[in-house]
């Protein structure tokens, strides 16, 4: 992820409290431990403290530090972008996240920062201040900018036997304050997934606004686009717009507009601040739970408008829209879904997707019908990561049943899937449905892996016997035995 910049690594020991002045290099890491100070010059590059490398999950790699960027003239402020985000918490007090702090955190140094992997513990916390951002998760192109009265921006990353991450890569740079002025702007659909497995906020075009000075700041006033392909992927009118460029959105809040729509091109009015740099925003929208597999859809942006703007930002640079395929594959939710099956086969995952563990506390169904009458659904679970409990009840275990028929109800189960049992399951409903059902009951440290499943239609035919064997059991039988087994009785079938 990280990309190659470096011009010379950090080699020296970080050094709590120690002032570096970054006009002499062109990148800075994390210190592991401690408290460091970097007077800003020109523009850096700024990587977490194993730099290039990944980080991880490993109680060797556990971290507690910040960093503090501080301008080196009068009259300038930090800004901070983290161009790619990767630091993740994983589940309890296994942390692993990063607060941005407007201004210098703990200026009176007062703060105990641990030097040894062993003295970050599950009550460790970062220092206190005022806060802007905590990022834990996956993100692009967050910018920061200080409103302090030294213009300063402060870093604090803290890891803890979480997950494995591939870390950050960011640029630092001192700008003047003087007043905005837009520069640029256009189409950026690199972000875009060609074929996501969400349903909700999906991005479908990206695209940027450049912007120098802070003072005065423009606003986004307008984007207009128009829509080459849209086979019932989505409604026009359910498109939203977001902060920021990527595929899935579910977990932002979008920014507030309205929608205009003239001889095929839609326009979204809104007001939305600039910040100095390069802004990037897209528009995103619901799948329709009933769009088909393999429907396709396209966004192409024509144009944006800013305060100083108002009839479009000159040279705006279009780009050929990406084209958002709906793919055959399903992750379950937590509201009910159905799903009728074609052809095409398609693959079913827990809520967690591919690469995730099934959510904490997660329960759900998803109903999938044949298309063609006299046809039936089958299952073929081909991996199987469930909780179960080594010993004790069973009632803390991960619950996986497929039903007969489109509801939950015990009385048509089909069959209970089982950890690290793959098994094939075919529907006995008269209408050939089946439903699946799962439910994590302890969630937290006990979620399970997981599930992968593939879903298809197939010709049900009449079931034959071809043979039937008998065996006698060996033994002896004594006058007053139950429930004895004597005899072994094999019937063949297919079908």
């Amino acid at each position: 992820m990280k990309r190659m910049l470096y011009a010379l690594l950090l080699a020296a020991l970080q050094i709590a409290w120690a002032i570096v002045p970054a006009s002499a290099q062109e990148t800075v890491l994390m210190p592991r431990w401690g408290k460091e100070t970097v007077s800003v010059t020109d523009e850096i590059v700024f990587y977490d403290y194993k730099g290039t490398d990944n980080i991880a999950s490993s109680t060797m790699n556990n971290s507690l530090a910040t960093i503090v960027f501080r301008p080196a003239s009068a009259g300038q402020v930090i800004q901070i972008t983290f161009e790619e985000f990767d630091v993740q918490s994983d589940f309890g007090s296994y942390m692993g996240y990063v607060n941005v702090y407007n201004g210098e955190v703990d200026p009176g140094n007062t703060f105990a920062y641990p030097s040894t992997t062993s003295e970050v513990t599950a009550n460790s916390t970062l220092p206190d201040g005022d806060i802007i951002a905590t990022l834990d998760g996956e993100y692009y192109d967050q910018s920061y900018l200080s409103t302090a009265a030294d213009g300063s921006l402060s870093v604090g990353f803290i890891y803890r036997y979480a997950k494995s991450c591939n870390g950050w890569v960011a640029r630092v740079k001192a700008i003047s304050v003087e007043d905005m002025e837009v520069t640029g702007a256009g189409a950026d659909y690199s972000r875009i997934d060609a074929a996501p497995s969400g349903k909700t906020a999906i991005g479908f075009a990206g695209f940027y606004v450049d912007a120098t000075g802070i003072l005065n700041p423009e606003n986004l006033t307008a984007v207009s686009f128009s829509i080459p392909t849209n086979e019932s992927v989505f409604s026009p009118s359910d498109l939203k717009l977001y902060a920021g460029i990527g595929s899935d959105f579910s977990d932002v809040e979008p920014i507030e507009t309205t929608l205009e729509e003239n001889g095929g091109i839609y326009t979204m009015r809104l007001a939305q601040p600039l910040k100095e740099g390069r802004n990037y925003f897209t528009i995103a929208g619901d799948i329709n739970t009933e769009a088909a597999f393999g429907a396709n859809v396209q966004i192409k942006i024509e144009s944006t408008s800013t305060t100083s703007h108002p009839d479009g930002i000159d040279g705006f640079a279009t780009a050929e829209p990406a084209t958002v395929t709906i793919p055959y594959v399903v992750l379950m939710s937590a509201e009910p879904a159905s799903y009728t099956i074609g052809d095409n086969e398609i693959v079913l995952f827990d809520d967690g997707g591919e690469n995730g563990k099934i959510s904490d506390k997660y329960e759900g169904s998803v109903t999938f019908r044949p298309s063609e009458t006299g046809k039936a659904i089958q299952i073929d679970f081909t991996n199987v990561g469930l909780y179960e409990a080594f010993s004790g009840s069973d009632s803390y275990n991960d619950i996986l049943k497929v039903y007969d028929g489109a509801t939950v109800d015990e009385t048509a189960l089909n069959t209970q899937v089982f950890d690290n049992s793959p098994v094939k399951v075919r529907s006995m409903a008269a209408d050939g449905s089946l439903t699946v059902y799962l439910k994590s009951v302890t969630g937290d440290y006990y979620r399970g892996e997981g599930f992968k499943a593939v879903v298809s239609q197939y010709t049900p035919t009449q079931m034959t016997v071809t043979g039937i064997t008998t065996e006698q059991v060996a033994g002896k039988a004594c006058a007053g035995d139950t429930d004895k087994a004597v005899l072994k009785i094999n019937v063949a079938t297919e079908n």
